[in-house]
């Protein structure tokens, strides 16, 4: 007979609400006792959460936009921005 577990988050927790790196940022903190300067300056080098400290992904290559794409989104959002009535 298979078991199946079912994990609850404890109340108060929002860890299903982040995304996994910010998960992992949120842990490196408590790691580091809550401090972001400990977090900066960690030695735990051979931890395989230490990229990710800063909660960013270090491996996700920055997008470049062509200037077509620049101007098409430029578009974009001033029809967003005026079909919702903002005038920015």
């Amino acid at each position: 007979m298979k078991t199946v577990v079912v994990w609850e988050a404890p109340e108060g927790c929002d860890c299903m609400e982040t995304n996994p790196v910010k998960a992992i940022r949120k842990f490196c903190l408590e790691c580091c006792g809550g401090s972001s300067n400990e977090v900066k300056f960690c030695s735990s080098i051979n931890c395989n959460l230490y990229p990710f400290r800063f909660g960013k992904n270090p491996y996700r290559a920055k997008r470049e936009l062509t200037e077509e794409q620049k101007e098409a989104a430029k578009t974009r959002l001033a029809e967003a921005r005026a079909k919702k009535g903002c005038d920015i």
